[in-house]
């Protein structure tokens, strides 16, 4: 029996050895609506033939593919490297996964069957234009949980009772003091938004006609106002998303501008449609006078 094991891992070493793919991906994380690499390196023996995938539907997993490249050289003399790259987008937010590729490979020799084999799972962080690259912290793997000992369990126990002995201590030796504290005032989600948005008509992105950057400041402004308002959530949704919430909660002449704005202003910030000054100030008091409705 020993035997029998140790000759099948054998032959799946050498078999698969002859084999390797890599997968990369850059950058490893970005805004909405830009341009990833996504690429795969297939290093073969020259005996295999290699099935490269087709994806006719212009998708990997949730992300929509710009432009795709496939190139093949010879590595050395019985090497061959596939090379298949991908520029890649995607219009969701938060961590957005890359599904494992299927490379087929068929051993010309001995006249197999065709087999497959994967490229690794690939994750981007995607962050919406409100968000900052700094404050992304990369996935890692989950730590497993230490089993803690007897001697960790007294150790933590000798802890808490000299916790509680300080405690009392504390309380026995020392008159606790009392500081009252003036309750602080909490604005409400109109006053915020209303200060936002003379924030925002402060900035001088209408006098250098930046209809993106505006758009997106109006736009989140919105979302944050009825987020709060209504306790829904909206700021990292899309616009496919936003709009059959919102319309469960607001008046429908609400919900038509909104879904008028959203919509079009999708169009100035990702497909960089231009606007004009007097639309966005429309825009502007539209929003600003449906906000202050809710006094």
């Amino acid at each position: 029996m020993k035997k029998v094991i140790i000759t099948l891992l054998l032959f799946t070493s050498t078999f698969f050895g002859q084999i390797t793919v890599n997968s990369n991906v850059t950058p490893s994380k970005g805004y909405i609506g830009d341009n990833f690499i996504y690429e795969i390196e297939v290093v073969f023996d020259s005996k295999y033939i290699i099935e490269i995938p087709k994806l006719s539907n212009k998708k990997i997993g949730s992300f929509e593919i710009l432009n795709e490249n496939i190139s093949t050289k010879r590595n050395d003399k019985d090497k061959f490297v596939n090379k298949l790259s991908y520029e890649i987008v995607s219009y969701d937010t938060g961590w957005q996964e890359i599904p494992g590729i299927q490379i087929g490979f068929k051993d010309t020799v001995e006249n197999s069957l065709m087999e497959y084999t994967y490229s690794d799972v690939e994750n981007i962080y995607i962050l919406s234009a409100m968000d900052s690259v700094k404050n992304i912290v990369d996935v890692k793997s989950p730590i497993p949980l230490k089993i803690f000992s007897i001697w960790d369990w007294i150790l933590i126990i000798i802890l808490v009772l000299i916790i509680i002995a300080l405690i009392w201590y504390g309380k026995t030796k020392k008159r606790k003091v009392i500081i009252k504290k003036e309750p602080e005032y909490e604005f409400s989600p109109m006053e915020i938004a209303l200060n936002e948005l003379e924030i925002l008509k402060n900035k001088d992105y209408l006098d250098k006609k930046l209809w993106k950057e505006f758009y997106i400041e109006l736009t989140y402004i919105v979302k944050k106002f009825y987020e709060e308002f209504y306790f829904i959530h909206l700021k990292e949704s899309t616009t496919k998303e936003i709009l059959p919430t919102l319309k469960e909660v607001i008046s429908q002449k609400e919900y038509e501008f909104f879904r008028i704005l959203f919509t079009s202003s999708d169009f100035v910030k990702f497909a960089k449609q231009e606007s004009n000054l007097k639309r966005c100030e429309d825009d502007f008091e539209r929003v600003r006078e449906i906000i202050n409705s809710y006094n």
